[in-house]
């Protein structure tokens, strides 16, 4: 009795570290803590659903093309300042008021060891002119100039708000640390994201990010 006993605390207690240790995983930064005292509440159980994630960010075609992506339909969340929820209306506060070209909106975790899935929106100075983008890339027909490259993909669109002076060009990224296996859905979902972002900010309309999933450019 006292062998299964003992047995079972140690079960319990590498069960708790690695519920910690999968929660500091999706933040993408190491912890110290030994994990004794676990959080379940930390986003490591994985509870929401495509559409429900990013604070429900995505619709639609996007939310069944990250469901393809992750070859699942279950998701955990981290917002940008190591939150275990996404506020979408708190995040438009801080991209009004900055002028970075980068503030991380969402990562998007399954049941692995890293992320699966990070998104990200900034300002960029650029006039529309996108002449010095990187070769051999896939070129889509969204914002004023879309591209995925081998391990994510990038929109710019135009924002201009009443409130900023500052260039109206936003730039939207998606990362994915394994690689861009199908860049069609990659699109798919930072379009959506970034619809969201731009209706928001009330910037939609002349942000030229299309209804559903962005076709390729013609060539």
């Amino acid at each position: 009795m006292d062998t299964a006993m003992r047995n079972g605390a140690r079960f319990l207690r590498l069960k708790t570290m690695a519920s910690a240790a999968l929660a500091a995983l999706l933040l993408g930064a190491c912890s110290s803590d030994d994990g004794d005292e676990g959080d379940e509440s930390s986003g490591a159980e994985f509870p929401l659903a495509a559409s429900e994630v990013c604070d429900g960010v995505l619709s639609g075609a996007a939310a069944g093309d990250l469901d393809a992506l992750a070859e699942r339909d279950r998701f955990g969340e981290m917002d940008g300042e190591g939150n275990a929820s996404v506020d979408l209306a708190q995040y438009l506060v801080r991209l009004r008021s900055t002028n970075s070209r980068e503030q991380e909106y969402c990562t998007i975790g399954m049941d692995t060891a890293s992320p699966f899935m990070r998104l990200a929106f900034g300002w960029d100075e650029r006039d529309g002119d996108f002449d010095d983008a990187a070769q051999d890339v896939l070129v889509y027909s969204s914002g004023s100039y879309a591209y995925a490259l081998d391990r994510g993909a990038l929109i710019y669109f135009p924002c201009d708000i009443p409130d900023r002076t500052a260039p109206g060009l936003l730039r939207a990224r998606l990362g994915m640390p394994y690689g861009l296996e199908d860049p069609d859905k990659a699109m798919s979902v930072l379009n959506s994201a970034s619809r969201a972002i731009a209706d928001g900010l009330g910037c939609l309309e002349g942000a030229g990010l299309p209804e559903g999933r962005p076709g390729r450019a013609p060539e």
